[in-house]
């Protein structure tokens, strides 16, 4: 009888992590923004009527990136504000902190009281590692008690895997974005400078300090100005 509840949890297991492959699919272009992986969460294991994802940063300053109602946004909230909870517990561990029910578990009394009276009676929280964010945490909530089973905690860690990795990649995709609109201004810059010190005979410092001081008495950005410059041939006049 054992063997044969093992396969069948297996089977489910199996099933379950190939509807999470399919979901990701269908949510490619938006994984990498917080509220849809938290809705992703909710899709993959819908035992977890909603979700949140909280990061601590590098300072302990807790942070909810995203929820997908306010119930989980709330109890989010709480946890770190009471320093208790099964999400601050599972940012400090590297399994699933998984709670039947809340009602009968004495570990966190004071969330448990705030839990359960906004209708959350069982919870799956995980830790996830996302270098830019420092420890992060994925939190479902449910309204029944026992509402996760051995297949959910499966689907549960593959999640907190992939939510990582997409947070992860898409701080990188921004960080990228923002050094390329970094070189393009630097570029326009050296190209206003270039254009100054052919017009009026300065070296590269001059012209650059030239540039620096018109900005700042024109209360102006640099790119902008090096813009004008570019478009014009020239630094605008000071009155």
């Amino acid at each position: 009888m054992g063997d044969v509840r093992a396969a069948a949890s297996r089977r489910e297991s199996d099933e379950r992590l190939r509807q999470v492959a399919e979901l990701l699919a269908a949510h490619e272009r938006n994984t990498t923004e917080p509220r849809p992986l938290v809705e992703l969460a909710v899709a993959a294991v819908p035992a977890g009527g909603c979700a949140s994802l909280t990061v601590a940063g590098m300072e302990e300053r807790w942070q909810t990136l995203a929820a997908t109602d306010p119930v989980a946004a709330e109890l989010s909230a709480i946890q770190f504000q009471l320093r208790e909870g099964p999400s601050f517990d599972a940012v400090d561990s590297l399994d699933v902190v998984h709670v039947p029910d809340l009602e009968l578990d004495l570990r966190w009394p004071g969330f448990a009281r705030h839990a359960v009276t906004a209708g959350v009676r069982s919870m799956l929280a995980l830790r996830m590692n996302v270098e830019h964010l420092g420890r992060a945490g994925l939190a479902l909530y449910s309204a029944r008690p026992h509402a996760f089973n051995e297949a959910d905690v499966d689907v549960a860690r593959i999640l907190a895997c992939v939510v990582g990795a997409a947070l992860q990649q898409g701080w990188l995709r921004e960080r990228a974005a923002n050094l390329e609109v970094a070189l393009e201004s630097n570029r326009h810059i050296g190209s206003a400078v270039g254009i100054l010190m052919a017009r009026e005979l300065l070296t590269a410092d001059q012209a650059f300090e030239r540039l620096r001081d018109t900005s700042q008495r024109l209360h102006r950005k640099l790119r902008d100005l090096a813009d004008e410059v570019i478009n014009t041939g020239e630094l605008p006049h000071l009155d």
